[in-house]
């Protein structure tokens, strides 16, 4: 899979949450493997981290891959 058509797709969590959408992701070249994915939260994703979310824009957290 193109690392591109990973932009957009739903982040779920294993008890069924979702958090938001993948909006990048970062690779380590020399392994060929994904090392980080971009996430753009979801607004309730947000509140849950105690946060507030921007007035414009979004909240991005970059979270490392599972090995």
């Amino acid at each position: 899979m193109k690392v591109i058509k990973l932009n957009d797709m739903r982040v779920i969590t294993a008890d069924d949450y979702t958090i938001g959408e993948v909006d990048g992701a970062h690779a380590d070249v020399g392994t060929s493997s994904l090392t980080h994915l971009d996430i753009e939260l979801t607004k309730e994703a947000v509140e849950q981290l105690s946060s507030k979310k921007p007035l414009l824009g979004s909240v991005t957290v970059c979270c490392q891959s599972a090995p």
